[in-house]
């Protein structure tokens, strides 16, 4: 389900909350989603960006970003 929402979309980049936003139905919470990314990024079709530092900020800390393997990103025509 998510690797066709890749396909689909086409995302340069993602967010793990954008992924789970968009599939929603597939996976009730976000944590549901984890299994999923971990497999795409085992398989070489996502890897996970660093986290960049925010040092004292304060509140929730961003949400992970996954970049794409560039098979699926969008094509001029």
């Amino acid at each position: 389900a998510l690797l066709a929402w890749i396909e689909r979309t086409r995302p340069v980049r993602f967010t793990r909350r954008d992924a789970h936003r968009d599939n929603r139905s597939r996976f009730r919470k976000v944590d549901d989603i984890d299994p999923a990314l971990d497999l795409l990024e085992q398989h070489g079709h996502i890897r996970l960006l660093p986290t960049p530092e925010q040092p004292g900020k304060r509140g929730r800390k961003p949400s992970p970003t996954y970049e794409t393997h560039p098979d699926y990103h969008p094509t001029d025509p």
